[in-house]
């Protein structure tokens, strides 16, 4: 008994780094990235390819009125960039940094501005960015729940 107890901490113990560096590799995440102009307008109106945010845009203080502008899905893997391009020209980009169990940390890329955030499966970070004419937009991204 003692020998087979051996052989199977043994084999454990080999196999735990093999375990530990298949863990830090999230591998591909999928996260969706929405372009949204928001303005005030007379009459609300909500784009119907953005049902399923609705009611988190209409909380969203100044703006009633939203219009989808692209989406688009970034499929990344640990340490690849994905860019979005935003109607003015420049990037909206997201660095998969890395996607430990349940949560997934990346790097935000805005005009101007630069941040590293940490969000769960499925959770979503809202940017807002200024825009002419009393107009703003709104850069909506869901890291996709794994499958």
């Amino acid at each position: 008994m003692t020998r087979a107890w051996l052989s199977l901490c043994a084999a454990l113990w080999c196999a735990l780094p093999v375990v530990a560096w298949a863990d830090a590799d999230p591998g591909p995440i999928v996260f969706t990235v929405r372009v949204i102009e928001a303005s005030k307008a007379a009459v609300p109106s909500v784009a119907p390819e953005l049902a399923p945010v609705e009611n988190e845009l209409k909380r969203l203080p100044d703006f009633n009125s939203f219009r989808l502008v692209k989406q688009e899905a970034l499929r990344l893997v640990l340490n690849q960039r994905g860019v979005v391009t935003l109607p003015d020209g420049k990037p909206f980009a997201i660095t998969l940094l890395d996607g430990p169990a349940g949560r997934v940390r990346h790097k935000v890329e805005l005009p101007g501005s630069t941040r590293t955030q940490s969000v769960a499966y499925g959770g979503k970070t809202i940017d807002a960015l200024p825009g002419g004419g009393g107009k703003g937009l709104i850069v909506w991204s869901t890291v996709e729940p794994k499958r």
